[in-house]
């Protein structure tokens, strides 16, 4: 992110994929990531996301 957060709101999601610790950067996370339980915590986040984005254009005094 940089320092972008410091001039303009910003969000830095994060969520679970697993029990145990995976580097983001490794064929795990690619396993993961692409099984049914990773597809659907994406889908999980995306939403989320999407939410906030409603919320914000719908409130912009909240930002």
């Amino acid at each position: 992110m940089g320092i972008v957060n410091h001039f303009v709101p910003t969000i830095h999601l994060c969520m679970g994929l697993s029990k145990v610790e995976i580097n983001g950067y490794s064929t795990d996370f690619a396993e993961v990531i692409s099984s049914e339980c990773g597809n659907k915590q994406m889908l999980k986040v995306t939403k989320a996301l999407a939410m906030t984005a409603m919320d914000i254009f719908a409130e912009p005094e909240l930002v």
